[in-house]
């Protein structure tokens, strides 16, 4: 037997206190949205299962799951990588020629073994194009930044 059928056996043979009731809806992150799921006249708001999220470095946002108690949604995405490549100045801008494919001038530098004055002023940060990574994240925002982004 789940949970959740011994929750609604012992409430259909025993009814919990208003002191207990508060006690469990203060215990809760969002008090109203407790009482209103008691009450049952909570509404869940329409979300839109595409956001207004934008952000160069992700892409394919998909919807999962609201939380009515923290306002918020959990969706997946796929991070968008740079390709990146640092350059010898006069040297051609070709990806073969790139010294360092760090995309940071504080990691590109440490990695040639120079400070990031000496990298930027031989060097030059070169963008080859972008790919769209296979693995799949997840990530938390309000409710409000997925909507209006």
């Amino acid at each position: 037997m789940d949970l959740n059928k011994i929750i609604a056996k012992a409430l259909s043979t025993a009814q919990p206190t208003t002191e207990a009731l508060l006690q469990i809806i203060n215990a809760t992150q969002n008090p109203t949205v407790a009482t209103e799921i008691l009450l049952g006249i909570y509404e869940a708001p329409a979300i839109s299962s595409t956001t207004l999220i934008s952000r160069e470095d992700e892409t394919n946002y998909t919807f999962i799951s609201y939380n009515p108690f923290t306002d918020e949604v959990t969706y997946s995405y796929n991070d968008v990588v740079k390709e990146v490549g640092w350059i010898y100045n006069g040297h051609d801008i070709l990806q073969e020629n790139a010294v360092s494919v760090k995309f940071d001038a504080y990691y590109a530098a440490k990695q040639l073994g120079l400070t990031e004055d000496e990298l930027k002023a031989n060097h030059t940060r070169h963008l080859f194009g972008t790919r769209i990574e296979d693995r799949v994240r997840t990530n938390t925002v309000s409710l409000n930044r997925w909507t209006n982004g």
